[in-house]
């Protein structure tokens, strides 16, 4: 089974430092998706969820530490390449990001890790 990274992309920033903060989100509207995100999130050092069970199940919900008091806003899969022009970061299945013309190892701020990714 061949799976696209999940990756955080902007138009407006090259890095995550540069996200004011108050910022908006796009985020996979699907359970299994939005959890994958903000686990990456997480990586990336945007936010940290709470360290009760393994954040396989995260939501939103579960957001512990929010520094940059980031917004998210749900938005179904298909739909995230969109959100582009509309957010600060948008984090983007690699299956729609190359139907929409990016290319992961180049245009992402963050990829999920291949290493220990279920």
């Amino acid at each position: 089974m061949h799976v696209e990274p999940l990756g955080i992309y902007s138009l407006r920033f090259r890095t995550h430092a540069d996200v004011p903060a108050g910022s908006s989100v796009a985020l996979s509207n699907n359970g299994a998706n939005s959890s994958r995100g903000l686990r990456l999130l997480q990586d990336q050092g945007l936010i940290r969820l709470r360290s009760s069970g393994d954040g396989t199940f995260a939501t939103v919900n579960d957001i512990a530490d929010n520094p940059k008091r980031l917004k998210f806003v749900e938005v179904a899969p298909p739909q995230l390449p969109r959100t582009l022009d509309d957010v600060a970061l948008s984090v983007i299945n690699g299956n729609y990001a190359l139907k929409a013309g990016l290319t992961p190892a180049k245009d992402a701020l963050g990829l999920v890790r291949a290493e220990g990714n279920p």
